[in-house]
């Protein structure tokens, strides 16, 4: 008779408080994920003539921002104190999720890119490969999480709450105006996300036609379907056209 060996059990890493704390900063929202099946063909065949390559995470996060320059409703965040209004910032804050080594474990960051339709992609590919070699103290971002993270959770939850319900400009500075998340270079995706945020992308393995699926999950006290079918038309126009152009001035 084989005996059982008993379990183990340790105190939580930083790296899982915070993504607690913003899974419950998510709580009782209402999100919805639209999918498009989007052919990519001429933005595929302009990055595939390159020898070196930008991410489909950056291409997508630029297209993101450039489609919310005609649409300040994809910049808006849903304030509740002191009352229920809608805050618009003037500038899209891409948030793009990142996996980082930090204390022995795996652990996901966000990278703030603030006006990411003004950049170039060659400059969006540069501070992406800055924020995934150096230290992952050099970032105010993660050390802000990691710091935040230190205190007990009650605190937590209040420094939390206050970033995501009083200001609407220090929320845009801090969590973004949109996020992506991608996990499609490993051979899986999300069907649904969850995120503080009027939106986030997120998207699936790209077939060799240059086909797609890209899906939207948006909060529904801030956008309807409707909109959001729209803006993946036009999302998906912006990268056959203005992301192709700039990759083949790049080549």
């Amino acid at each position: 008779m084989s005996i059982e060996k008993p379990g183990t059990t340790r105190s939580v890493p930083l790296s899982r408080r915070w993504m607690a704390d913003l899974m419950y900063l998510c709580r009782n929202r209402p999100l919805i994920t639209f999918t498009r099946r989007m052919h990519l063909g001429e933005a595929k065949t302009a990055r595939d003539a390159l020898a070196s390559r930008p991410s489909w995470s950056l291409m997508f996060l630029k297209a993101w921002a450039l489609v919310a320059v005609e649409h300040p409703s994809l910049r808006t965040a849903w304030m509740t104190f002191p009352w229920n209004r809608i805050y618009t910032h003037g500038r899209s804050v891409g948030s793009l999720a990142i996996e980082r080594d930090y204390e022995g474990e795996k652990a996901v960051f966000f990278v703030l890119m603030h006006g990411p339709e003004t950049m170039p992609l060659i400059d969006l590919e540069a501070r992406l490969r800055k924020h995934l070699s150096e230290p992952v103290w050099k970032s105010g971002t993660a050390r802000r999480m990691i710091r935040v993270s230190r205190w007990p959770r009650w605190i937590r939850r209040l420094i939390w709450w206050q970033v995501d319900s009083m200001s609407g400009y220090d929320r845009a500075r801090n969590l973004g105006t949109f996020g992506l998340s991608a996990t499609a270079s490993l051979g899986a995706n999300a069907l649904h996300l969850l995120s503080p945020l009027a939106t986030a992308l997120h998207y699936g393995t790209l077939e060799r036609d240059g086909s797609i699926d890209v899906r939207i999950t948006f909060d529904h006290r801030l956008l309807d379907g409707a909109e959001i079918a729209r803006f993946m038309v036009e999302l998906e126009r912006e990268m056959n056209t203005t992301i192709a152009e700039e990759l083949r001035r790049m080549g």
